[in-house]
């Protein structure tokens, strides 16, 4: 095939990748901005030379010791432009600052050319440095390091040329013009991507044991214990410093075992097979780059995937921590046109296979002869699960040590000993030079003075206790990562829950369904037997199922169950069988549908859908549409909907059921429709009204020990608790009413993003306001009886803020325009509960007016549809450390609410918000345990209250030991010093 101009553009620039893109919807989201500021080093003759000098001198441990941390070379550096600096200093947008080394790839450049038979060869300079991890390139046009985008800008392009050669393939041409090495720049790509490992590092024992005995309580032991050896009580010193040693390996050994776990997990290495000059080669997986395109094969992917052809059935429970079986099909550029920047991973899910997922089934709809290929988009940290990896093992913020506050406790209590011990060193010295004392006594009793305010073996003693709570925990599963955190766990005044495999099971379980009939509701039905047949229809057809063989489907569990209750049969891939009851004689009739197109699941639409024929009349489509019950409920325009659907609604929904709407139509003349180029919503559109057919009931229960746990940590620990889940906010607002967060008869603000609700999906019918929320106090329903925590005097900033927000309640009704302010109101004087989205959160944290979200932190009990690092920023704004963030060009800082919060999660999709807590607590997962305070082996809450429950009985005994010791060394140098202060008498310290 031809290189096309594009292609030619495409190859002619190798670092094009690193240079930023404009901001489109189809683009996907970026990583948050860290760096806001970049400065230039070099190093000059003279401190060179010195630096030489001392590197000689030392046999080289000064160069050693440099290489692996150059800051300490800062003496030796002087500021210089960047594009001739050796160093680069990075400023954080919290005030850190890290330098860097840059690193120099001399990369050889290819420009091909369309009007001569020749190769124009140069080479362009590449300078790169890292920092958290992250690959930042120089921009020469801007004068600035700019970071490298998770996936080449030029990739759709690609992609694009990938699908357009497979099409000329499938028409006869050869595999040679297939993805052809030299139009796109993978050399350039593997030398700025690295390779594709996301193993950020191995674990070590001796380094982690080390950075735990460093704690400044170990190190004043280790002072007082030289001291001991120094006055010769050298046996009692040596059994303290073994102790200490020993416990401090101990301690992290369980720590070292869990990550060790992690880094195995995410460093397997595998043979794929690779498209390559028209052939397949078995390749390393770690070696691949984005743009390689391989054989879709069954087992654990190794990087995110885009579907150029075929379709696979992967489970997606390590990232959402749901036992999710997803659907994925090949990339179509929506409308049939591909655009610059039409595809990326993080917008485009169900063509997309993301890295740490497992691929169960592959297959090719239209040859089944034919390999699934894909192309490789994202390698390493890039990938959706790399990237949580990297902000886990190298976060933004690091631990100070003068935060902690066990130290700060600790050493406000002996600094007030200290005090109290000079004042009593007041009698010693006045009589000092009475009783011949010379400077070598007089320097003891200062050291002892110390060793009184710090005792010697409070440490130990401090290990001791520690030990004791981390044991107790152990006898019940649980074990403590981080023992140093116990003071933490006990001043836990706010805890967050995941949903999905925490409060609830991973997998649902169906409950029956709701038909409808002439207009009402039946009963609730598990058996299909007097399921309409149309609903049958649906149910066989409007799932998630795939073909493995005609006795067999693979799927959701629920999916199955249904699709047996009805009897349902797959003939082919596309083709379903199914028993229908004709006439007063209940005799079968079998028939049979062919899928035509697939709608999977989309969230912006929260619904999926399907378009089959009967095989007996293939020109009427039949649209069946499966999907929230607010969402379907607007599309039944001039269909029957019983009048009592929002009661039924709200009945199962408030009982932690999980509700799914069913509504088909029709769509004539479909064998004339370009069904590959239409969205589910034109298709919508031309079916007209539709009908409602039924209530798919799915049982969302909370685990037997949820709702005692919550209600214990509430009435007996007085600790707030949220939700923070990735699911949708009404299945979300259910558990929480069942688990006891949300009272059973509150009203619900669910706060949503305007980008969430599509003009198609709503109907001026059902715009309606169930709740008439008057700008008047008088005439509100909600009217506050507290003050608020929000200055009304900034009404007008807070309404411009609430423009992008959509208020509405649980009950899918919504306010009326212009009662943003009503709705805050009621929610921060505790008349209404209230509920976020991930992009109603997102949305607010772009704005100039920062008081809605401070409101909304202050009052929120669920947050819905929340991604990984938003649950990450949840914990940032709750604690004192706040959120950090670039806003319109600036650094600026969201102050958090000092609170002390644990979050409660068990999937990889939690990593970021256990690392960001400040006690993180990983349930029934050894992978999420990487970045967690404790790990519980049980898939159960109800280790939360036992954990908080111990740590404040730890605390207290901790105390009281504390306070004992200190106590008795004052009063014993108070005697000592009133027997000198009388006669002289002068006593050893081991006679004390």
């Amino acid at each position: 095939m031809p290189t096309s101009p594009q292609q030619a553009d495409m190859s002619s620039d190798p670092t094009n990748v690193a240079r930023e893109t404009s901001s489109d919807e189809n683009s996907g989201p970026r990583s948050a901005p860290v760096v806001q500021e970049f400065v230039g080093y070099t190093t000059s003759t003279w401190s060179f030379t010195v630096y030489i000098l001392l590197t000689a001198f030392s046999g080289g441990l000064i160069w050693i010791f440099g290489h692996f941390f150059p800051q300490v070379l800062t003496w030796t550096l002087h500021k210089s432009p960047l594009r001739q600096a050796q160093y680069v200093q990075a400023k954080l947008i919290n005030g850190r600052c890290e330098l860097v080394k840059v690193k120099e790839h001399h990369e050889l450049q290819t420009q091909t050319s369309e009007t001569i038979d020749r190769h124009d060869i140069g080479v362009r300079l590449q300078r790169v440095i890292t920092v958290l991890l992250v690959v930042y390139v120089y921009d020469a046009s801007a004068d600035s390091f700019q970071a490298l985008l998770d996936m080449p800008h030029d990739l759709p392009l690609q992609i694009h040329n990938a699908r357009q050669a497979l099409q000329l393939i499938d028409q006869g041409a050869d595999w040679s013009i297939f993805n052809t090495a030299g139009t796109w720049p993978r050399r350039a790509r593997a030398r700025l991507y690295g390779s594709n490992d996301m193993a950020t590092g191995r674990p070590s024992l001796l380094s982690m044991a080390c950075g735990l005995l460093m704690y400044p309580v170990y190190v004043a032991q280790y002072l007082e214990l030289g001291f001991n050896f120094y006055e010769n009580y050298i046996p009692y010193a040596a059994i303290l410093l073994f102790i200490t040693v020993a416990s401090g390996f101990f301690a992290t050994f369980r720590l070292h075992e869990k990550q060790m776990i992690l880094y195995n997990s995410v460093r397997r290495r595998q043979v794929v097979p690779l498209v390559m000059f028209g052939f397949v080669r078995a390749v390393q997986s770690h070696r691949l780059v984005p743009g390689d395109v391989l054989v879709l094969l069954r087992g654990k992917a190794t990087c995110d995937m885009v579907l150029l052809r075929g379709n696979c059935l992967v489970e997606e429970s390590m990232l959402s921590g749901e036992a999710a079986q997803v659907r994925k099909s090949g990339f179509v550029p929506e409308g049939g046109v591909m655009k610059t920047n039409g595809y990326h991973p993080d917008t485009h899910h169900t063509c997309t296979v993301h890295a740490g997922t497992f691929v169960q089934q592959v297959w090719n709809e239209s040859n089944a002869e034919d390999e699934v290929l894909v192309m490789v988009v994202r390698t390493g940290l890039c990938t959706t699960m790399g990237n949580m990896l990297r902000q886990v093992t190298n976060p933004l913020h690091n631990t100070q040590l003068y935060k902690d506050p066990f130290l700060r406790d600790l050493f406000s209590f002996c600094a007030l000993a200290l005090v109290l011990h000079i004042g009593i060193f007041i009698l010693y010295i006045t009589r000092a030079r009475t009783y011949y004392h010379g400077p070598s006594d007089v320097v003891k009793r200062v050291v002892n003075i110390f060793l009184g305010a710090f005792p010697t073996g409070l440490a130990t003693v401090l290990i001791f206790s520690l030990g004791t709570c981390a044991q107790k925990l152990a006898r019940q599963k649980i074990h403590v990562l981080q023992p140093e955190k116990i003071k933490t766990i006990a001043d836990v005044s706010v805890v967050c829950f995941d949903k999905t495999g925490t409060l609830t099971g991973s997998v649902p379980e169906f409950q029956g369904m709701l038909p409808v009939e002439e207009g009402e509701f039946t009963t609730l039905q598990r058996s299909a037997f007097r399921w309409p047949d149309r609903l049958k229809q649906a149910a066989a057809v409007c799932n998630a199922l795939s073909f493995v063989s005609r006795k067999q489907a693979v799927g959701d569990v629920c999916e199955r169950e249904v699709f047996k209750a009805v009897e349902a049969q797959f003939l082919e891939r596309n083709l379903v069988a199914l028993p229908l009851n004709r006439g007063h004689r209940m005799v079968d009739q079998v028939l049979t549908l062919q899928i035509l197109r697939r709608f999977e699941f989309e969230a912006s639409l929260m619904r999926s859908g399907v378009v089959a024929v009967d095989t007996d009349n293939p020109d009427t489509g039949l649209l069946f549409v499966r999907g929230a019950p607010s969402t379907v409920e607007q599309l039944i325009r001039g269909g029957q909907i019983p009048a009592d659907f929002r009661q039924v609604v709200d009945n199962y929904s408030g009982q932690s059921y999980r509700l799914l709407a069913l509504a088909g139509g029709v769509v004539q003349g479909v064998g004339k429709l370009n069904l590959a180029a239409m969205s589910q919503q034109q298709l919508e559109a031309r079916a007209g009204s539709l009908d409602l057919l039924g209530l798919f009931v799915l049982s969302n229960h909370l685990r037997h020990d949820s709702r005692e746990c919550i209600t214990h940590l509430q009435d007996r620990g007085a600790i707030r608790t949220m939700m923070v889940t990735g699911d949708y906010h009404h299945t979300a607002i259910a558990v929480a009413r069942g688990a006891g967060m949300i009272p059973g008869d509150s009203r619900v603000v669910i706060i949503q993003s305007q980008t969430e609700i599509r003009p198609s999906c709503r109907h001026p019918a059902c715009m309606h306001s169930a709740l008439k929320c008057s700008k008047s106090a008088a005439n509100n329903p909600l009217t506050p009886k507290r003050a608020v925590s929000f200055h009304i005097s900034k009404a007008n900033e807070q309404e411009r803020t609430c423009e992008g927000l959509k208020f509405l309640l649980d009950n899918g009704d919504a306010f009326e325009d212009g009662d943003a302010l009503s709705a805050l109101t009621s929610i921060a004087q505790g008349q209404a509960q209230c509920c976020v989205t991930g992009p109603a959160f997102q949305h607010m944290l772009q704005q100039d007016d920062l008081s809605v979200v401070e409101t909304v932190m202050r009052n929120v009990v669920v947050f819905a549809r929340m991604k990984s690092h938003q649950k990450g920023q949840v914990m940032d704004l709750l604690g004192e450390r706040g959120l950090h963030q670039i806003f319109k060009g600036q650094p600026r800082h969201v102050p958090g609410l000092c609170k002390t919060c644990m979050y409660c999660g068990d999937g990889i999709n939690d990593l970021t918000a256990l690392g960001a807590a400040d006690v993180g607590m990983a349930v029934g997962s050894s992978e999420a345990s990487a970045a967690a305070t404790l790990a519980d082996r049980k898939s159960s809450i109800a280790g939360v209250a036992v954990v908080i429950r111990e740590a404040r009985a730890a605390q207290v005994i901790k105390l009281a030991l504390v306070k004992y010791m200190v106590v008795y060394q004052i009063l014993l140098h108070l005697a000592m010093n009133m027997t000198f202060y009388l006669d002289g008498s002068s006593f050893s310290n081991v006679q004390d």
